[in-house]
């Protein structure tokens, strides 16, 4: 009989792009395995898993923790109502195996799965383990981490480092037969506010180089970012969103981003020069934990939020003035990717699946 799989997680493309990542090996390894998804009601979900040719469901799900008692309690009761809901959908998809890929849509159905004493395992991306991943952690038969840091947080005999899944990757375009160098400037799927006027007020000094940029603003702020290059006379590429930011990745010189895990792991996939800004207000400063094991492996150059408009300047300058430096950084980045990602996950997941030990 078909093994039923079930990924659960999700919100924005952090955790989507690399689950989907995971979805298309398992169907790839194993063809007449039924993998679908259980997400939250209100993240990129809903948008790419069906545009992937995958079964979603959707449930209540919220963060746990919050500024105030009252958001924190709003939140218990809409993953107890997710946890109800995702027991149903876990009987009528016949799971045999829950996944867990991360976000706070992941743990209405990792506890349901839990609770019915389902296979579960769990994927955690960053260096400093979530709290949700901490907890369900315990009772998870295999977890799989990106970051060496990340290992402490669970029962060794149960903890994996396979890297993260990453999305596949086309042939990098053509160098520019001019020689400029390629520039990717992204904030995430949700962009990035202070990375956006850091890099803005560089324009007049970019403008009189050989620079080519492709910068992804996120919707709130693409009309004064995409209005500002053309000020600057720069012809660049902005965008809310690029879907095919793989490709403009992997054809990169120099990515000025945040640091989450799913930026991480593609930014060492392909070896780009990277100088990171991790977000302040993530959770457990996860992000800050990343650059740290990337920029102490010589893979990237880590400039605080609080100092980015002093520093960017120069570390951009010094980036582009430098291409041993490039070099240096882009080879540092290569020596931590994981390409057999996905598919290590999913030959441990389907021993699990089939009573096996991951």
């Amino acid at each position: 009989m078909a093994l039923g799989i079930v990924l659960a997680g999700g919100g924005t493309g952090g955790h989507i792009f690399p689950a989907l990542a995971l979805a298309q090996t398992i169907r790839e390894h194993a063809p007449g395995a039924r993998v679908s998804f259980i997400g939250s009601d209100r993240g990129l979900e809903g948008r790419y898993v069906p545009a992937a040719g995958f079964e979603l469901d959707q449930v209540a799900s919220a963060q746990v923790s919050g500024k105030s008692w009252l958001a924190a309690a709003r939140g218990l009761a809409a993953a107890a109502r997710g946890t109800l809901r995702a027991r149903r959908l876990l009987r009528a998809r016949g799971a045999d195996l829950v996944i867990g890929v991360g976000g706070y849509a992941s743990v209405p159905a990792v506890a349901a799965a839990l609770s019915m004493r389902l296979p579960t395992a769990l994927v955690e991306p960053n260096a400093r383990a979530g709290r949700a991943n901490r907890l369900l952690g315990r009772f998870a038969r295999a977890v799989f981490v990106q970051f060496e840091g990340a290992r402490s947080a669970f029962p060794p005999e149960r903890v994996h480092l396979t890297g993260y899944p990453v999305r596949a990757f086309p042939e990098p375009r053509a160098r520019p037969a001019d020689g400029r160098v390629r520039l990717l400037v992204s904030g995430g799927s949700q962009g990035a506010r202070a990375i956006n006027r850091a890099v803005c007020s560089l324009l007049p000094e970019l403008a009189g180089r050989e620079v080519e940029i492709s910068h992804q603003s996120g919707q709130a702020d693409f009309e004064w970012v995409e209005r500002a290059y053309a000020e600057a006379g720069l012809n660049a590429e902005v965008a809310p969103f690029f879907d095919d930011l793989p490709a403009r990745l992997a054809a990169s010189d120099v990515l000025v981003a945040r640091s989450g895990a799913a930026t991480v792991a593609e930014l060492c996939r392909v070896g780009v020069a990277a100088i990171l800004v991790p977000y302040p207000h993530a959770a457990d400063d996860h992000q800050m934990h990343n650059a740290r094991e990337l920029e102490r492996d010589g893979a990237c150059e880590l400039i605080p939020n609080h100092e980015l408009e002093r520093r960017l300047g120069t570390a951009l300058t010094r980036l582009l003035n430098d291409p041993a430096k490039r070099a240096r950084l882009a080879c540092g980045a290569a020596g931590r990717a994981r390409p057999r990602a996905a598919l290590e996950i999913w030959e441990r997941c389907s021993a699990l699946a089939k009573g096996g030990r991951a």
